[in-house]
């Protein structure tokens, strides 16, 4: 069966770093939601301002294209995915979608970020991240994750969670 697994969370709750590891296990395809995003958003994002619905749409329109493109083969997307509308979106974009959402305190992300190096997302844009996020509570195709585990701890669990869907 193809699937996207999309690896969804706020800023610095690890989604590049586990897509990453699960695409690789897998040996699929690996795309990073961030590299989608404009010249002009990433530089309002740098200066701490979070994006609008209306300022994310041809971001999801860029992603979607490049989901399209590889419909018939199983990927990895990290991307934030904060709001339940933005997750209906992504799922209308492949044929079937798992998300793992990453969880971690706040504490623990400030930390994350403030040690980044390189990356436009700082802590100053967290708290817009926080205020944005639709926690996928009840969302059926939603697996929930510590994001604060130690990362190889995050993927064994990941992996072992991936593997009783597959059984199943």
């Amino acid at each position: 069966m193809n699937r996207l697994y999309v690896v969804m969370g706020v800023s610095g709750c690890g989604k590049s770093t586990l897509a990453q590891q699960i695409a690789q296990h897998l040996n699929v395809r690996f795309l990073d939601a961030d590299d989608y995003h404009s010249p002009q958003a990433v530089a309002q994002m740098q200066t701490g301002i979070g994006l609008t619905d209306a300022q994310r749409a041809p971001w999801f329109d860029r992603i979607g294209q490049a989901i399209q493109g590889q419909r018939e083969t199983t990927g990895v997307l990290a991307c934030s995915a904060l709001k339940a509308a933005y997750r209906q979106r992504i799922r209308k974009m492949a044929r079937q979608v798992i998300f793992l959402w990453l969880k971690v305190d706040q504490d623990t992300l400030l930390q994350r970020l403030a040690g980044r190096q390189q990356h436009f997302a700082g802590t100053t844009l967290l708290q817009s991240q926080l205020a944005t996020l639709e926690p996928p509570e009840n969302e059926p195709d939603v697996l929930h994750f510590d994001g604060s585990l130690n990362s190889g701890i995050l993927f064994n669990q990941v992996l072992s969670q991936l593997e009783n869907i597959h059984d199943h």
